[in-house]
């Protein structure tokens, strides 16, 4: 499979959202709210899924 340097620009902007988005909820759970770890642990899985389609879409050194 072949992608555009734009769509692993789009792959690599929603694993900056997953990021984010465990980050805020790391700081939740600082903050001392237990059920953040809930949804720490459903971003890291969204997290883990977008950086293996990453993987994926690379591991066969892709051509542009």
């Amino acid at each position: 499979m072949s992608l555009a340097p734009e769509d692993l620009v789009a792959q690599l902007d929603r694993i900056a959202t997953h990021l984010d988005e465990a980050r805020a909820a790391v700081a939740l759970i600082e903050e001392g709210d237990p059920s953040a770890m809930q949804e720490l642990d459903g971003t890291v899985d969204r997290l883990a899924a977008s950086v293996a389609e990453l993987k994926s879409n690379t591991a066969a050194g892709g051509r542009f």
